[in-house]
């Protein structure tokens, strides 16, 4: 029989077109589905997640308003900030002060005597402390003056006295800095010979003897004594503190003072009730919620006319979503005069985000935060208004809110789009081949038919009495 090369060659028929068109005929409406699914799917994965981002952008706002700290939160305002700086807890109650700042705390520093750098200071010890902390360090025969600042930066039980080596035209010498301010902590050194007698004569580790009650007859030389910080305020009430902050001068402030006043200067100080820090939470949260309304509006838009269906139109979730939070927000929560938005001067306009009046909203932040504290975060026995739409986004937000299993679930969906197609694929290429199987054996058959034809004609037309039609 004879073989084909060539698909149609033996019948004349073009299988490559008959078997291009089958496979197209399923292929093209196919992948058509497929695209328009995806684009489907991909389209509704970025509305939610745009819708996501709304959503939290609005919960971050409830998380503000919900905040108590916002409710009766009190500020503080200075003449200048070239003195000190202030900063103020819950417990800053209103009032005005005027604050001198007439001495700095101060850390104590100790400067030794000249040494020759790499002699031997002399053996024994030196018991160092430094306010009621002490430690000692022992000091070989054959140890230099570097030797004992390394004994003393290395030691485990040194409380804050860093010491470094200052070489000048006498020598070496030991220097020794607090890293503690004010009288209580001051350094005092005593030093010991080999056999545990205490040196007084200044030989030796005498050299380094410094006592703080009697910096006239130490051995060291005080170059910054040690002092506390000193604060009056109203020009009467004098504070002495060991630091430069003070916690405790006025309930509720805490000072940090850089700089001392001139004689009969001070700086005044004024703490008041931040009704701003509310007002705009408060108007944070309508902000919020006006982007949340319009990119809800905006992916469920549709116009017939135009043909425009944007990606959530018709979506349950997004419409049971605004639903829910409008029937939040538009409730009233308890009997007080602050009890719904309208009372605070929140209203809906006519296309349904919300306007707000900023003068009855001051005022009512002005004379009742208590009431605002109600109706926002609420009690303990009824959550208000902020604290209910808190807990409602938090059904739709994060990333096991409902929002986020929508995305995971599209997602997945595309994901099996790509089976699908590698599924189809792997069918469409079994039947193509066993098209080209039929048609090439078809193609095969006829050819063998046309030969037989051909020779039975051929022998037909040599038969003796055969006339051939041609002549």
């Amino acid at each position: 029989m004879t073989t084909i090369s060539t698909p149609g060659i033996g019948s004349g028929l073009d299988i490559n077109t008959i078997v291009s068109a089958y496979i197209d005929a399923q292929t093209v409406p196919f992948e058509a589905r497929m695209e328009e699914k995806e684009s489907t799917y991909t389209s509704q994965i970025t509305g939610y997640g745009t819708m996501r981002n709304s959503v939290d952008a609005l919960q971050s706002a409830i998380d503000t308003l919900t905040d108590t700290d916002n409710y009766g939160a009190m500020q503080v305002s200075m003449g200048s900030a070239d003195y000190f700086s202030a900063t103020i807890d819950t417990t800053a109650t209103p009032g005005s002060f005027d604050i001198q700042v007439q001495q700095l705390a101060e850390a104590q520093k100790l400067t030794s005597g000249a040494f020759v750098a790499d002699d031997p200071t002399g053996e024994g010890s030196l018991e160092i402390s430094l306010g009621d902390s002490t430690f000692t360090i022992d000091v070989a025969a054959d140890a230099t003056l570097d030797d004992i600042k390394e004994a003393i930066n290395d030691s485990d039980l040194n409380p804050g006295i860093s010491a470094s080596i200052v070489t000048d035209d006498d020598g070496a010498h030991l220097v020794l800095n607090s890293s503690q301010t004010g009288l209580t902590n001051q350094i005092n050194i005593t030093a010991y010979d080999a056999t545990d007698t205490e040196i007084v004569d200044g030989t030796g580790l005498g050299k380094l003897q410094f006592d703080s009650s009697d910096v006239a007859n130490s051995q060291m030389a005080e170059t910054q004594a040690a002092q506390d910080a000193i604060l009056v305020i109203d020009g009467s009430l004098t504070i002495t503190n060991d630091s430069n902050t003070f916690e405790e001068a006025i309930e509720g402030v805490t000072f940090t003072v850089t700089d001392v006043h001139e004689d009969g200067d001070s700086t005044s100080i004024t703490i008041s009730e931040n009704t701003a820090q509310l007002e705009n939470a408060i108007k944070g949260f309508v902000d919020a919620y006006n982007s949340y309304l319009e990119t809800s509006k905006s992916l469920q838009y549709t116009n017939v006319d135009a043909e425009i269906t944007a990606a959530l139109a018709g979506d349950a979730t997004a419409r049971m979503m605004d639903r829910q939070f409008r029937t939040v927000v538009s409730s009233v929560y308890g009997d007080s005069d602050f009890n719904s938005l309208t009372s605070i001067g929140i209203t809906v306009n006519e296309d349904g985000y919300f306007d707000v009046d900023s003068d009855v909203l001051s005022d009512a932040v002005a004379n009742n935060t208590d009431d605002l504290m109600t109706f926002f975060i609420g009690t303990d026995d009824e959550p208000g208004m902020g604290a209910k739409l808190q807990a409602q986004i938090e059904i739709y937000s994060g990333s096991d809110g409902i929002l986020s299993t929508r995305v995971d679930t599209l997602t997945g969906q595309v994901e099996r789009l790509d089976d699908e197609r590698e599924t189809f694929a792997e069918r469409i290429e079994t039947q193509e081949a066993q098209l080209y199987s039929k048609f090439n054996a078809m193609d095969a058959t006829v050819a063998a038919l046309n030969n037989t034809l051909s020779f039975v004609t051929s022998q037909l037309d040599n038969l003796p009495g055969v006339i051939s039609n041609d002549d």
